[in-house]
């Protein structure tokens, strides 16, 4: 009883450290969310109702201009232009206000996570949940369901799936810009007197792959090859190396349990796994012609440059952009003022084509731009 009381108290002594604060900081953006959805919203309405009047107002010119015969070829072409100009209008401002309502809850998951304790990530999606929540309480008051019946499940169904939708997108956005901040890793090196080619073939043996639930190899080069291994959230990644003698090999493991938005503290559950897997992976690798020996000494030096690697590969550009040069923040502003001239050359009818060129130069530019950065280096983690 004495054990179950100090476990409590442990555990009550944990959360005001980060837990409340994440708390608070989900329902304060959800909060935000729901009151920028209700203003957003309204916009949207207004906006989509002005494009369907100017729908309207041009059916009617045409209407009047082909068989009443009451308007003349060049009025009827001016007034079409700005009629037309006014539904692109109205039609760029909806899909501007649902841009801007879909990041809302990303920027405030930025701005929270940042100053958190421990850059905790502040998830969207849990943001989305409190603004569903709130219009199902808007509906229950406003909307009775004695009154609509089914209606309000209509009603509701749709926003349930945007924001659950929405939600799940943007925490992968927000955890590829902030990344998986790590707790701890395990790692350990084995060490064997056999080429790296004799122990990639028995690695890559079907029933050994099965059991080490291997799911990817990149081969960086041919004295350094990645195997990663994968059960549900537990993650296991192995390294052959034989830089130094070819007649030597390196094995260098991390073990990390990957959770939804950061790699968590080893547990229980882990080292099991990674004694399972060692124990596994020595009886694969040990035979009649090899031994596989394990160091202490070189399981702080090699396996601890390999598990920080590792864990550099676990970060969001947001890290990434930390070091950042004045030539790329150069390319950043001339790409975005780019993307606005080519806008504003769009929403102007006369220089419609200058614009639709200017988007064709932009996204050929994109394309040459990610082909040459793609492929360059591909992640372990």
């Amino acid at each position: 009883m004495k054990e179950q009381i100090n476990a409590i108290l442990n555990r009550l002594q944990i959360i005001p450290e980060y837990e409340i604060t994440r708390l608070l900081f989900i329902f304060f953006g959800g909060a935000i969310s729901t009151y920028a959805s209700i203003y957003l919203y309204k916009a949207i309405v207004h906006a989509g109702a002005i494009f369907s009047q100017n729908q309207s107002n041009l059916d009617t010119l045409q209407y009047q201009h082909q068989a009443l015969k009451q308007i003349n070829d060049t009025s009827f072409q001016t007034l079409q232009q700005n009629y037309q100009f006014g539904m692109f209008q109205n039609a760029a401002s909806v899909v501007i206000l649902v841009f801007i309502l879909f990041f809302i809850p990303v920027i405030a998951s930025l701005i929270f996570s940042t100053v958190s304790t421990k850059r905790r990530t502040i998830p969207p999606l849990l943001m989305q949940f409190i603004v569903f929540s709130c219009a199902v309480i808007y509906f229950a008051i406003h909307h009775p369901f004695k009154i609509l019946g089914d209606q309000n499940i209509t009603l509701l169904m749709p926003i349930g799936i945007y924001l659950l939708i929405a939600g799940t997108l943007q925490d992968r956005f927000v955890v590829w810009i902030l990344g998986y901040p790590s707790e701890g890793m395990l790692h350990y090196t084995l060490k064997t007197q056999s080429k790296i080619r004799k122990i990639k073939g028995k690695i890559l043996d079907e029933d050994v792959k099965r059991t080490l639930e291997i799911y990817s190899t990149i081969q960086r080069d041919k004295n350094d090859i990645i195997f990663k291994c994968k059960r549900r959230s537990l993650n296991m990644i192995i390294q052959l190396n034989s830089e130094d003698d070819e007649n030597e090999t390196l094995i260098n493991v991390v073990v990390f349990e990957k959770g939804m938005y950061d790699i968590k503290k080893p547990s229980g559950k882990l080292e099991r796994y990674e004694q399972q897997q060692r124990a596994f992976l020595e009886s694969v690798l040990n035979d009649k012609d090899d031994y596989v020996e394990f160091y202490e000494e070189v399981n702080s030096i090699t396996s601890k440059q390999f598990a920080t690697e590792v864990t550099e590969d676990t970060k969001g550009v947001y890290t990434e952009m930390e070091g950042i040069t004045v030539s790329s923040v150069s390319k950043i502003i001339m790409f975005l003022t780019a993307i606005g001239v080519t806008i504003w050359l769009l929403v102007i009818p006369p220089t419609k084509d200058a614009g639709f060129a200017s988007l064709v130069l932009v996204l050929l530019y994109l394309a040459f731009e990610l082909r040459d950065k793609i492929g360059k280096r591909k992640k372990i983690a």
